[in-house]
């Protein structure tokens, strides 16, 4: 009989401001220079005053700012 593979699928995970500038190491004002000058991803509204983005959007990010440095 044919073992069928099921994929677990994660839901996305939201990562608050704190958050974000623990993995990031930019402070808060640089977050929010950065975000306006549109060179890292823009936040959405969790409801009320919570904002959040996507874990995704900022490992990505990091990604991109670790491949453009230079050895």
């Amino acid at each position: 009989m044919k073992q069928t593979q099921i994929k677990e699928v994660k839901p996305p995970a939201v990562l608050r401001r704190r958050e974000v500038i623990r993995r990031t190491g930019l402070s808060n004002s640089a977050l929010y220079v950065r975000i306006k000058a549109g060179e890292f991803p823009k936040s959405f509204s969790l409801g009320g005053n919570l904002a959040g983005w996507l874990e995704s959007d900022v490992d990505a990010w990091i990604h991109n700012c670790a491949s453009g440095r230079k050895a």
